[in-house]
């Protein structure tokens, strides 16, 4: 009976390898990972300023996805946020095949998603931020003093305009936010109303021949479109999407 042969160099250099390469795949996992969890979901917090009770909702892929910064899915819900530098309530958003910036989210920075497989979006906008938003824009057109009133079936406008006879004549006007099938929503002057009498934008000399951007969704992640526009009073509520829907 021949003693048991000793194991070779090579079979002692790869028992050791696979032992080192398991711990470290074992520390990867128990250690490294959730923090990298943790790192993601603070980037996105940062990214899109949320409500510190925001639910964000990680799925990670393989080890090898996460660290070239792809994640299968994630969902965020949010009381509130801020997009295109507008605060926003009712944030929903659900994606996956997401991209997203792992050197700088490891450096603190924001997570910069990215190259969306599909993604879909609703939120919600307050009266008082789109009049802030609206009014200058809106008296550079020549109506002064504008007030925004969201209703249900559109937005109530009331302003002043310049009369050479009667000084500030007060106006009253209907409009609608539109989309079009693209990142932004805007605000279109409908008809405004003086007195008992119906006058056409264009015979009280206003200038409102194209609609205001109210929100711009481009930079909000991928290439999203703005699918519909409803309101209800005080409220305005946007639904987005990016990318095709899972089949």
């Amino acid at each position: 009976m021949q003693p048991p042969q000793e194991p070779s160099r090579l079979q002692k250099f790869l028992f050791c390898f696979l032992l080192v390469a398991g711990i470290l795949l074992f520390t990867f996992e128990l250690i490294l990972m959730p923090q990298l969890d943790n790192r993601l979901e603070s980037a996105v917090r940062r990214e899109f300023h949320l409500a510190e009770d925001a639910q964000v909702r990680i799925r990670r892929g393989s080890l090898a996805c996460t660290l070239r910064g792809y994640l299968p899915a994630f969902r965020v819900d949010s009381a509130s946020a801020v997009i295109d530098d507008l605060a926003v309530s009712d944030l929903s958003f659900e994606a996956r095949g997401i991209d997203f910036n792992m050197r700088g989210i490891m450096r603190g920075d924001k997570a910069r998603l990215s190259d969306l497989e599909h993604a879909s979006l609703s939120i919600s906008v307050a009266e008082a931020e789109l009049q802030q938003r609206l009014a200058p824009l809106i008296e550079a057109e020549g109506l002064l003093e504008p007030q925004l009133s969201i209703e249900e079936d559109g937005v109530k406008l009331t302003g002043k305009k310049k009369n050479k006879l009667f000084g500030k004549v007060k106006l009253g006007a209907k409009g609608r936010f539109t989309a079009d099938g693209s990142p932004q929503v805007s605000f279109q002057l409908r008809e405004l109303e003086l007195g008992v009498a119906n006058i056409g934008v264009s015979g009280l000399g206003l200038e409102f021949d194209e609609a205001l951007p109210v929100l711009d969704m481009g930079g909000f992640a991928g290439d999203i479109s703005v699918d519909s526009v409803s309101t209800s009073p005080g409220q305005l509520h946007v639904s987005a999407h990016t990318g095709r829907p899972a089949a």
